[in-house]
């Protein structure tokens, strides 16, 4: 019995691996009614597809923090913590994944879904880890994905607490839907 086992084993073929993967995630174009939204409508993109029935504007209303919008070189608030300005128009600016965390704790069953943050991973590690999962991933990265290190990309403020806030204006927000061999393929609102 030993060796008929061993036989049949080795002539398995091991596990498929992908090489390639797209969630059919639902798209939203942004640019009408949410110029400065992407943050907004990516987590409605992700929850819309795991069948929540909930619209950008519900969103934005019921649990997204928002606070105004800031004053290059004055005051403004903290991008962790709310909205800067009003995704709806196109004096917006935006936040940091922190906010969108937050307004999807306030709404999703944790008996049913889970959120997680982090940052510092790559790609390829993300399209393992959830695409290959059936799990799309709301990604904060650059508009059309150009190096932001350039100074003309960045505008800073203080918050009232007086805590320096340097903001990335080019900061954009995506829902990671799938890779093949040589491209990643992204819901870009």
């Amino acid at each position: 019995a030993t060796e008929e086992t061993q036989s049949q084993t080795e002539t398995e073929a091991p596990p498929e691996i992908p090489q390639s993967k797209i969630i059919d995630a639902p798209y939203i174009y942004q640019n009408v009614d949410y110029p400065n939204g992407c943050e907004s409508v990516s987590a409605v993109m992700a929850l819309q597809y795991f069948g929540i029935d909930i619209t950008v504007d519900e969103f934005i209303d019921g649990y997204l923090d928002m606070g105004p919008a800031p004053i290059i070189n004055g005051l403004g608030p903290d991008p962790t913590l709310v909205y800067c300005g009003d995704p709806r128009r196109k004096d917006g600016w935006g936040c940091h994944s922190s906010v969108i965390v937050n307004a999807l704790d306030k709404l999703i069953d944790y008996d049913k879904f889970t959120v997680s943050a982090f940052r510092g991973r790559d790609l390829n590690e993300l399209c393992r880890r959830y695409i290959d999962r059936d799990i799309p991933v709301i990604i904060w990265a650059t508009v059309g994905m150009v190096d932001s290190s350039n100074e003309l990309y960045w505008a800073s403020w203080t918050t009232p607490q007086g805590k320096k806030v340097t903001y990335n204006k080019r900061l954009h927000c995506l829902l990671l839907v799938g890779y093949d061999e040589y491209n990643y393929y992204f819901n870009d609102s």
